[in-house]
């Protein structure tokens, strides 16, 4: 009869600490998630992911809020520089290194290692999530770049309109017979002051086998046998096989260029993100167009790059495991697939091949985008890679006005680059 009454009382003393634990696990948390704004435009993939979190952890109010490129990147900085709540951030993959040095994110190396996400994701995308050997974000959605031709003006050449060109070489061969200027030109790069005309020029400087920066992103690495070989391959294609036209200083929109039938080949194709699949049913489009994976230098490598967002745990989170859990559920590949076919986006998980036939019904372009992700790169994303690009685009330049030779474009640029990685 003591044992029952000392039991009694136990439970009894310790009924308000049970209580008070699930009182605890019950607490009423509001969620603060930064997205991008042309994600809210259809429920996939954070609506429904507020909807499933709100679902499973009924004591959760998961807040959306849609801003643009730069106003998400400055809203994130102010809100944890100021230490106020923020729960999930969407964020340029460039910006790992910055987010990660400037204690802007968590580490959720641990998490990830544990989850199928890390066993389910594309190597190389893996690497460019992570800085110092620590992961600090999930890749949401990539891209990566194809090439493209108009396949009357290649078929009018004499040229088979639905190969593309293996190399550069064919490339520039290809591009030189089959157009018509000043209506047409034979190929296109973007040559203006930012970020477009470096991200373009990585494929070429990849195929040769060069690269931005050493392993450590401590010194530029581009002034190389291999990158005086892609850059004096822009400098031929300006200047003396004229395949490029001037507007290629002027603006990176190729599309429209496309559309309109100025070009013969273009670096880049995009333009199923811009017409209406309702005035462009597949067949129409596959018939004007053609596409594939980029060339390679003869004697190279095939190469192309990828750009796209992840999803981070900001330093101020509230709740890290409820962040984690918002994390999973919209990254999940049954939760974006809804999302990528209605924006033709791509991802980097593995098991989206279920979907393939689903993703080639959607977008005629998908199955060779697949292929190319085979042979993807990424620009630096180190804390230093925005500063880099104005000495970057700026050798280019130089070099194909023939303001610089090729030599003189890229010692200037390594100088300037060197200097930035050193401050």
């Amino acid at each position: 009869m003591k044992k029952l009454l000392i039991c009694l009382l136990l439970f009894v003393l310790a009924f308000p600490l049970i209580a008070g634990g699930g009182q605890e696990a019950a607490k009423k948390i509001t969620m603060n998630v930064i997205v991008r704004n042309y994600t809210l435009n259809q429920d996939a993939p954070y609506k429904t992911a507020k909807a499933a979190m709100e679902s499973k952890f009924p004591n959760v109010t998961v807040n959306l809020e849609g801003l643009g490129y730069d106003d998400s990147r400055n809203k994130t900085l102010i809100t944890v520089g100021a230490n106020q709540p923020l729960d999930v951030v969407q964020l340029d993959y460039i910006w790992i290194g910055e987010y990660a040095e400037g204690n802007v994110l968590q580490k959720i190396t641990d998490r990830l290692k544990s989850s199928d996400i890390y066993s389910d994701t594309i190597a190389q995308f893996l690497e460019s999530s992570q800085w110092n050997g620590e992961f600090y974000g999930v890749w949401i959605n990539t891209d990566v770049r194809i090439i493209g031709w108009v396949k009357e003006f290649v078929a009018a050449a004499g040229l088979d309109p639905e190969k593309a060109p293996a190399t550069y070489e064919e490339l520039v061969t290809n591009a030189m017979k089959a157009q018509k200027p000043p209506e047409t030109y034979g190929y296109f790069f973007p040559l203006i002051s930012g970020e477009a005309t470096v991200e373009r020029w990585l494929s070429p400087l990849f195929s040769a086998g060069g690269k931005i920066v050493n392993e450590d992103f401590t010194k530029a690495a581009f002034n190389s046998p291999a990158g005086q070989k892609a850059l004096q391959s822009y400098v031929d294609a300006v200047n003396k096989y004229k395949i490029i036209p001037k507007v290629a200083f002027e603006s990176e929109e190729v599309n429209q260029l496309m559309l309109n039938k100025r070009l013969v080949y273009c670096f880049d194709m995009g333009v199923w993100e811009e017409v209406s699949e309702a005035e462009w049913p597949q067949e129409r489009y596959k018939k004007v167009y053609g596409f594939g994976v980029p060339p390679k230098f003869e004697g190279g490598k095939v190469a192309t790059t990828s750009g796209g967002y992840e999803l981070g745990i900001p330093r101020t989170a509230v709740d890290p495991n409820m962040s984690w859990e918002f994390i999973k559920l919209a990254t999940a590949v049954d939760n974006v697939k809804d999302w990528y076919i209605a924006q033709s986006r791509f991802g980097t998980r593995k098991s989206l091949a279920k979907f393939d036939q689903e993703f080639m019904k959607a977008n005629p372009e998908y199955a060779v985008r697949k292929e190319a992700l085979n042979y993807t790169n990424f620009a630096p994303w180190n804390p230093e890679w925005v500063k880099m690009l104005d000495p970057l685009y700026t050798a280019i330049q130089k070099a194909t006005l023939m303001e610089a030779t090729v030599s003189q474009a890229l010692s200037e640029a390594e100088q300037a680059v060197n200097k930035i990685l050193a401050e």
